[in-house]
């Protein structure tokens, strides 16, 4: 039971209810002014055009919260940084493994930036999801196999 890394799960979880409440705050303050003033396109380039910012500022968040993991200015804690049993056993493991974990996610903010750029304008919403999430889902991936050959 201690290989499952509970609080990270549970972390995963409350970002995406987090931000699955903003998107839904999101949609009521964004559509009903169109809604009212006629302003919506009706091919839906204009909600295309909103995801697609929405998830590049998702993507700048993302690279936000990574800096100063890649810079080791984040000491072992309990709450921010990628926190295994393994990886707070030791300083020199805690900043290796969140450097690690910090250059994945730039990297994986800049393809998902990269993706919602190169996409038209009306691509499906799962598809612009999945070019966000895939990305960052392959850093967390990438930072487990790392810690794992570490040990």
């Amino acid at each position: 039971m201690s290989d499952i890394p509970v609080p990270e799960i549970a972390a995963l979880l409350v970002i995406l209810l987090v931000s699955s409440g903003f998107q839904m705050l999101w949609r009521k303050r964004v559509r009903a002014p169109l809604a009212t003033s006629g302003g919506g396109s009706r091919d839906g380039s204009l909600d295309g055009e909103r995801l697609k910012i929405q998830m590049i500022l998702a993507s700048f968040g993302i690279a936000l919260i990574a800096t100063p993991l890649v810079l080791n200015l984040v000491p072992p804690n309990g709450v921010y940084g990628f926190r295994t049993s393994f990886v707070r056993s030791s300083p020199m493991v805690w900043y290796a493994a969140n450097a690690f974990s910090g250059w994945a996610l730039l990297v994986a903010a800049a393809v998902s930036v990269t993706l919602q750029l190169l996409m038209p304008i009306r691509a499906k919403r799962w598809l612009r999801s999945l070019a966000f999430v895939a990305p960052v889902l392959g850093a967390a991936i990438a930072s487990f196999v790392y810690v794992a050959r570490m040990q």
